[in-house]
């Protein structure tokens, strides 16, 4: 059983070659149905205790599971905690070296090139300081491997006329 983040942020499990959400949150357990409820009309649930362990399959799934989609699904999450973490590396690059370590089937299961690379920019965007009042951690540095100065000055978002200035202290 390995616990995945959802869109949104929940979380949803997998277990036995099928996922589920959350359904509902009770005092002693949770109630998970099954991904396809919706398009499928599959009644399949399962409960777990609070801390997600002890699962039970208690109702039947109306269709096979699919490992595949598993697979898939848990490499984009990686992709997207790698694309969130490291500001400095290129989705590009991180979709290419993470495709690269799957099966062929599972790569037939994939979205779109273009489909992930552009759900890998906007799940960056989420944690860029764009809008932010200061420019810190990696955002001041120009990343790995040596992470020098890049952030030379910054007046602050409250003047009138903000002013970053961006370079290397050696001017490369």
């Amino acid at each position: 059983m390995e616990i995945v983040k959802t869109n949104k942020g929940g979380s949803k499990i997998c277990f036995n070659g099928h996922m589920y959400v959350i359904k509902h949150l009770g005092k002693n357990k949770i109630t998970w149905r099954c991904m396809k409820a919706s398009s499928l009309k599959c009644t399949g649930t399962m409960y777990t205790e609070l801390q997600h362990d002890n699962p039970v399959e208690k109702n039947p799934h109306n269709h096979l599971p699919d490992k595949e989609e598993i697979k898939v699904t848990k490499c984009i999450q990686k992709m997207k905690d790698q694309v969130t973490s490291s500001s400095m590396i290129n989705p590009v690059e991180i979709f290419t070296e993470n495709v690269s370590q799957i099966e062929t089937a599972t790569k037939a299961r994939m979205p779109t090139e273009d489909t992930v690379k552009r759900m890998l920019r906007r799940q960056r965007s989420k944690n860029c300081p764009i809008n932010s009042t200061m420019i810190e951690g990696n955002w001041c540095t120009t990343g790995e491997p040596n992470f020098k100065r890049f952030l030379l000055y910054d007046n602050g978002s409250n003047s009138d006329e903000r002013i970053t200035i961006f370079a290397t202290d050696a001017g490369t």
